[in-house]
């Protein structure tokens, strides 16, 4: 009769390891894999961030010539590139532990807003290049929309060198290449 309690207090010790053991396995994988999807998220920030840094530049650049070439009297209206913004709805589905300082959550909800602000700007800017030609003061407007939107272009581009500085993306790139930084 003694055996069969030692061999039912084995197993039952022995079926508590197995639980134990799987438990903590299942707790790394879950942690594993928030530590993956967080990598993943701030990689698609990131890059969404550095393509929007890009499309701000090139923007800004024709909308410089398009305000040299009107001062001219020529027209040279080219329609700009609006921005992504889908970083923003990702951040508030899933903010990563990285971002969850407060400074730098709302210089993301800042560079967000900004954004947004952008893309009406360029809608409005480019309803009105093709349906108001004809207007009077067609030219002296158009330069108010470039103007408007340069302002709003530096401004992204201040929030966007702040918020480098505020987070080191660490995601197999150095941080030093101009390439590599928002």
């Amino acid at each position: 009769m003694t055996e069969f309690f030692a061999g039912v207090i084995a197993s039952t010790i022995g079926a508590i390891i197995s639980i134990v053991l799987l438990m903590r396995w299942d707790k790394y994988k879950v942690h594993k894999q928030e530590q993956e999807r967080e990598v993943k998220i701030l990689f698609a920030i990131y890059d969404e961030l550095l393509d929007n840094r890009r499309i701000l530049k090139t923007n800004r650049e024709n909308l410089y010539l398009e305000l040299k070439a009107l001062k001219e009297g020529k027209s040279l209206v080219s329609p700009l590139i609006l921005l992504q913004s889908g970083f923003w709805d990702l951040l508030k589905i899933n903010l990563p532990q990285k971002l969850i300082e407060v400074d730098v959550f709302l210089k993301l909800k800042t560079i967000a807003q900004f954004t947004n602000h952008i893309n009406e700007y360029i809608r409005s800017r480019e309803i009105y290049r093709i349906l108001s030609p004809a207007f009077n003061k067609y030219i002296d407007r158009l330069k108010g929309y470039n103007e408007s939107i340069l302002k709003s272009i530096e401004c992204v581009l201040k929030e966007l060198d702040e918020l480098d500085t505020l987070v080191q993306w660490n995601m197999g790139r150095t941080q030093n290449s101009q390439q590599d930084s928002l």
